[in-house]
């Protein structure tokens, strides 16, 4: 079986999806994410957006947070 490392080339985006895929109920804010995976921040945004629109992850607005949880 192929791992993510060999379909997909960006280093966060699989630490990313593999926090989600872990925990497939949870919601996550962005500095939850961050703290998690221990990655930079802009890098970590820049992938939930690409998540987002690939229609892998949902946005949710809480407040004046957003979250993000799996579609």
């Amino acid at each position: 079986m192929a791992d993510l490392g060999d379909i997909i080339t960006s280093k966060v985006r699989i630490r990313v999806l593999e926090l989600f895929f872990s925990n497939s109920n949870e919601m996550y804010h962005v500095r939850g994410i961050v703290r998690e995976i221990k990655e930079e921040i802009n890098a970590v945004r820049r992938e939930l957006e690409r998540l987002e629109k690939a229609g892998i992850l949902k946005k949710e607005p809480r407040g004046n947070r957003l979250y993000y949880i799996l579609r």
